[in-house]
């Protein structure tokens, strides 16, 4: 796994969070952070808003905020866009420091795809983009929701409570200083994939939940905390993966179950394909993905279309490319052209979609 586009412009990028008058009026940044999640700009990428629990560097809850009943956030949208929707976490138990440890779980069926995560209070504004999520095997779709000055687009994380859809996750941890853009720190990663993806205490990715929907429940975290090189990079990769604080009761839960009950195809959409002219999208790394979830794709820069049932890729059909294409125009994977004595042009339908969107970027 090779980390240096993706990482460096996820992480090159930083995103600055312009606080609006629901932030302003809220309270003191010494005594309460914002939390911004903002959901990928896909096909049901909209969903129900995580709770979100957060601790300081030395283990000790800073506080948490449980989503209003049936609280939603659109596709492409920002926490931060409503009053509804914005999350301001309470320092309510004088823990004191900085906001260093996240914890977001599901509440809801209503699966949401997560593209960004700022943290921003007590001095500090840290960021975790999608992007992290893909590298580390979790679900994921493209998304054309954009982050930074040069329009990154992270791809986006499925967390889910139900695990409709083969979705894997109901909830995912960060150590958040830990996602900044040192040059050290994303050479490392490149250079030790585990340092990034294996570190519990430092990403992880939740299967299930003993104690739901995680009110009391604790993520791991690192004891001693963590030093750093003058560059970013860790000065101790063996302190990476000590078991440090963790829940015990979670600690045969963490790992994503095999799940296919509640198949209800609202993230599939067997009937549905996405068509992009993004050049940042790839329909060979969707199909190549164990863990892609969504509706087929096309990347028109590529010519390549990306059967989501079958993890198939085939090319797009052209005056060259008769047969095992797909023909974007009538929505169509064709078979082999069919020899019959009175037409031979007759093509072979393998596969039909009924519905369609096309992603294009502004001119």
């Amino acid at each position: 796994m090779v980390f240096n586009a993706i990482v460096n412009i996820g992480f090159l990028v930083p995103f600055f969070i312009v606080l609006g008058n629901d932030i302003a009026k809220a309270k003191d940044d010494s005594t309460s952070t914002a939390v911004e999640i903002i959901a990928g700009m896909g096909p049901n990428t909209d969903g129900g808003i995580p709770h979100v629990s957060l601790w300081n560097a030395d283990g000790k809850r800073m506080g948490q905020a449980m989503p209003k009943k049936g609280a939603k956030l659109a596709k492409g949208a920002s926490t931060m866009d409503s009053d509804k929707t914005a999350i301001h976490v309470k320092d309510n138990l004088n823990s004191g420091g900085q906001p260093e440890y996240i914890l977001l779980t599901t509440v809801d069926d209503d699966a949401l795809c997560i593209t960004q995560v700022t943290v921003s209070g007590h001095g500090i504004e840290w960021t975790w983009m999608g992007d992290i999520n893909w590298q580390c095997g979790g679900d994921w779709y493209p998304s054309t929701a954009k982050s930074g000055n040069d329009n990154w687009q992270p791809k986006c994380a499925w967390i889910d409570a139900n695990h409709s859809d083969n979705l894997r996750y109901i909830a995912i941890s960060m150590h958040m200083p830990d996602f900044n853009p040192d040059k050290g720190l994303i050479d490392e990663y490149n250079d030790h994939p585990d340092n990034l993806c294996h570190s519990k205490a430092r990403f992880m990715q939740w299967g299930e939940l003993a104690v739901n929907p995680g009110f009391n429940a604790i993520p791991p975290m690192f004891s001693p905390a963590l030093q750093y090189n003058d560059d970013g990079s860790d000065k101790d990769f063996d302190a990476l993966f000590k078991p440090g604080w963790k829940d015990k009761r979670d600690d045969a839960l963490n790992a994503p179950g095999n799940y296919t009950a509640d198949m209800n195809g609202k993230i599939a959409q067997p009937g549905h394909v996405v068509i992009s002219d993004y050049n940042a999208h790839s329909a060979e790394e969707v199909c190549g993905s164990e863990s892609s979830r969504g509706p087929s794709f096309v990347s028109m820069r590529e010519n390549v279309y990306c059967d989501m049932e079958s993890k198939t890729h085939y090319p797009l059909c052209s005056t060259t490319v008769t047969g095992n294409c797909f023909d974007v125009d009538e929505m169509h994977l064709l078979g082999e052209p069919r020899k019959h004595a009175r037409d031979l042009s007759a093509r072979n339908v393998q596969k039909r979609y009924v519905t369609s969107e096309r992603w294009t970027p502004e001119q």
